[in-house]
């Protein structure tokens, strides 16, 4: 009887069934582009993604079956037949199973088969389809028996508009009361599962609507729940994962017992944002990365610290956020395990925006990982136990091939074809190719293997090995998709680079566009293990970050001129010396938001109007003055506020100002100005010496006590990270066996340094600190880098201590960006001298 009304149903809907296989067959000739082939220069028909919809509807229309027999319907031809339930739905599922399952499955076989690929991708294919049409389709089995025929295309309208409200609407909602809410674009193993729920769920309740019937309100009612349940199974599925296969946990447990990084203590801050009666803030610690094996990296994600002080203990745990999209972020850094895939030396190149982001070794953020109790005293040391979520990540280079037409390269996730190199052309803003002096553009077709549980995260890199240049990021132009879904993606792509055959501004950089690379490399998510940092005793207050002090004020840049500025002024209440607190402080607020609005310095006029602004200030109310932390003042050195609290301090101050500088280190040099750093040493230097963090504004203040405790201390702290800034210049002081000691510090802090110019220019500093201690192999990378382009962001650029043969120190134009590509570009470390006396090069004539 099973099959005599498989048959039936057969013959019922084998036109239907008919449309179905020549929508698959179109479908495939599609993907393999026998029809519609991708054109270089066209956009891809907007249709083409419409194929899969009405092949899916297609096979859609094959799970109503013979309207007369539904279960659901109360005149159904069925209940005149002796025909079992048993049978019936045995049939259905061997109608869905024999006109929809197969069918589709042989069609993807057949796909990856025409595309060459091995028998286990094939295979594998073929299930993955299986069981996603399984997945996705027998739920709406049940509810054959759970609608009227009358009701069916109602239930089919709201349980559309529930989908497509829960898709895109439940993430929203669910995001207003848990940021880290998970959306759908997930692998379709972890729903498929949620779906197969759903449908055991609609059984159950066809089954108990069958032995006694349900008010439609309420059939339909617990089948709406039921869906929306589903949804939210989708996204909470207990057995939810990132990518499984890519992940290989016996490596990370058989790597994880051997990983013990080195945590400098001077990454080590303090802050109090979260004070309260219950915290006196927390310890944050610098985020980077740690190299762990050839290839693979470990970022550390804080979960919770032990503190303890005398008998008091603090213990707090909690579950960091996991980020979807770290493994782009993760692939997308430069670092030691990057430049491994390359020649040594390479200089990384981040280009334009509009590219995907790379980053280096080092974050600009730090996390909370210790929380302190508001009954600790920060003045005395606190044993720390901080526990880390350790995530292992793995790249490699997967091919690197000569940027010629023609060339072929494979490995068994990925296969490209590079169709075309096109010298001097770039993507222009609709996609169409401009003439471009100095740029580089490569057409290319992509295949690459992707499974369900096999997500490949790729990047590509130029390489010119002429240059010795690794541009990272590319202005990707995606032109065609075929084959989604399937296990192998076929792309048509055109990558561009701006600057690779000619320099920024149009010199000829006489590179041979065939001596181009392009590389693709993959990065992975190894998996997570536990890693506990037992840190020495540290004092909180030794490591107060002046970040503290940091508020929306500080953040004011705005624009104006001098007369707004003597306006805003104007309008404040005079202040005298009988002023009131309250109104002390209204008026230095009042003043500072006018100075970080204006932004006055510029000329001498406009600091006259800052100072006449400062002096009741300075005259009537100075140790109020004591406390403006320095960003929200225009400081540095010979400012505005410098040189007005050099004239106000007086002897009476010394002792407050001398006891401020662990929270204001910009007093320091006042200090010194002042002639006041013997009185400081009876007050700091004891505690500096055995402080576990010395800002590094208190190098000037050591140097100046000059006793081989300070030395000591000075070194110890620039083992974590030397700057040649605090010993250079006319009034840098430089102790012949400090200097000594801290060349090796520049040579090793160089070694591990991966030269890459972007904005953050993370490497620029300990470029120019390593070239300022002599280095050689650094002043020539600083050259490099300073050639590439004279309107390069100076303020990051990796500028060396240079002078010329009169002894004047030579730095970058802001007005004249053609000076310094003829300072740099042509110059070799031949062309200068190195002067060990002054840490600077001098030029040769």
């Amino acid at each position: 009887m099973t099959l005599h009304h498989f048959c039936k149903e057969f013959r019922y809907l084998r036109l239907r069934w008919f449309a179905f296989l020549a929508l698959l067959g179109f479908d495939l000739a599609v993907n393999l582009e026998w029809v519609f082939a991708p054109q270089w220069g066209e956009e891809m028909p907007s249709w083409i993604f419409f194929v899969p919809m009405v092949t899916a509807l297609a096979a859609l229309s094959l799970v109503e079956g013979c309207p007369e027999d539904r279960p659901g319907n109360d005149l159904r031809f069925i209940g005149t037949r002796p025909l079992s339930r048993r049978s019936y739905w045995l049939a259905a599922l061997l109608t869905g199973l024999v006109l929809i399952v197969v069918p589709a499955a042989v069609q993807n076989g057949l796909y990856l088969w025409l595309s060459a690929r091995p028998m286990a991708d094939v295979l594998r294919g073929m299930g993955e389809r299986a069981f996603f049409i399984i997945g996705l389709g027998l739920w709406m089995l049940p509810v054959r028996a759970l609608t009227l025929e009358r009701e069916k295309w109602l239930t089919g309208g709201v349980g559309l508009l529930i989908a497509i409200g829960g898709v895109f609407g439940l993430p929203i909602l669910l995001r207003l009361i848990d940021e880290d809410a998970p959306g759908f674009d997930l692998p379709p193993s972890s729903w498929i599962f949620a779906t197969l729920t759903l449908a055991l769920a609609f059984t159950l309740l066809a089954w108990v609507h069958h032995r006694r019937p349900l008010k439609p309100q309420v059939r339909l009612g617990t089948m709406a729940l039921l869906f929306v349940g589903g949804l939210m199974l989708c996204l909470y599925w207990p057995m939810r994962t990132a990518p499984m296969e890519d992940r290989d946990p016996a490596r990370v447990a058989a790597l994880a017992p051997a990983f013990n990084p080195s945590v400098h203590l001077e990454e080590v801050s303090f802050h109090d944002w979260g004070r309260s009666a219950e915290s006196s803030g927390s310890l944050y610690l610098r985020s980077r990365i740690y190299p762990a094996a050839p290839g693979i990296h470990v970022g550390l994600t804080p979960k919770g610290a032990r503190v303890q002080q005398g008998v008091t203990v603090t213990d707090d745990w909690w579950v960091p956020w996991s980020n979807p999209s770290r493994v782009s972020g993760n692939l997308h850094r430069v670092d030691a395990n990057l430049a491994a895939f390359f020649p040594e030396r390479t200089l990384f190149v981040q280009q334009s925006e509009k590219q995907d982001r790379w980053s280096g070794v080092l974050n600009s953020t730090s996390n909370a990982f210790a929380g302190l109790s508001s009954s600790f005293d920060l003045e005395q040391a606190v044993k720390v136990q901080a526990r880390f979520r350790a995530d292992w990540w793995e790249r490699e280079k997967l091919l690197d091939s000569a940027c010629v037409a023609g060339t072929t390269a494979s490995v068994p996730d990925v296969t490209w074809t590079l169709v075309e190199a096109l010298p001097h052309q770039i993507m222009g803003e609709k996609n169409e190719l401009v003439s471009k002096r100095g740029a580089f553009s490569l057409r290319l077709r992509l295949n690459t293997r992707r499974h369900w549980d096999h997500g490949l995260a790729t990047a590509f890199i130029l390489h010119s090995p002429q240059r010795r240049l690794a541009w990272v990021g590319a202005l990707e132009t995606l032109h065609d998709v075929r084959g989604g879904g399937t296990g192998l993606e076929r792309q048509t792509i055109t990558l561009s680079w701006q600057d690779i055959l000619n320099y920024a501004d149009g010199e000829d950089a006489k590179v041979d566009p065939a001596q181009l690379r392009l590389v693709l490399i993959s990065g992975r998510h190894l998996g997570e293990s536990t890693w506990t940092w037992d840190a020495p005793p540290l004092v909180p207050l030794d490591h107060f970050s002046e970040s503290n002090y940091r508020n929306s004020l500080g953040m004011i840049r705005g624009s104006g001129d001098r007369n707004s500025f003597r306006e805003r002024i104007a309008s404040l209440k005079p202040l005298t010396a009988e002023s009131s607190e309250v109104e002390v402080q209204r008026y230095l607020y009042d003043v500072l938001m006018a100075i970080q609005s204006n932004w006055p310095g510029k000329n001498k006029a406009e600091e006259q109007d800052e100072e006449a602004a400062l002096k009741p200030l300075f005259e009537h109310h100075l140790g109020m003055l004591l406390d403006v932390p320095r960003h929200l003042w225009n400081w540095g050195r010979d400012s505005v506020g410098e040189r007005m609290l050099i004239k106000y301090l007086t002897e009476e101050n010394r002792d407050a100002v001398i006891q401020r500088l662990g929270k204001s280190p910009h007093l320091i040099r006042v200090v010194l100005q002042r002639g006041w750093a013997e009185a400081a040493r009876d007050y700091w230097h004891d505690r500096l010496m055995r402080s576990t963090h010395l800002d590094q504004d208190f190098i000037p203040l050591l140097l100046a006590w000059g006793d081989e405790a300070s030395m000591d201390r000075i070194v110890t702290a620039m083992s974590y990270r030397l700057d040649s800034y605090y010993f250079i210049g006319e009034d840098g002081k430089r102790p012949a066996q400090l200097i000594a000691r801290l060349r090796p510090l520049a040579d090793e802090q160089f070694r591990a340094t991966i030269p890459f110019a972007n904005a953050m220019s993370e490497s620029a500093r300990p470029l120019a600190t390593a070239a300022d201690f002599g280095n050689v192999a650094a002043m020539e990378m600083c050259l490099r880098q300073l050639a590439l382009d004279g309107e390069a962001d100076r303020f990051n650029a990796p500028l060396p201590h240079l002078r010329d043969g009169q002894e004047k120190r030579i730095g970058m134009s802001f007005e004249d960006p053609e000076s310094n590509t003829k300072l740099f570009r042509h110059r070799a470390v031949a062309n200068f001298e190195y002067v060990p006396e002054q840490l600077a090069w001098r030029t040769l004539p």
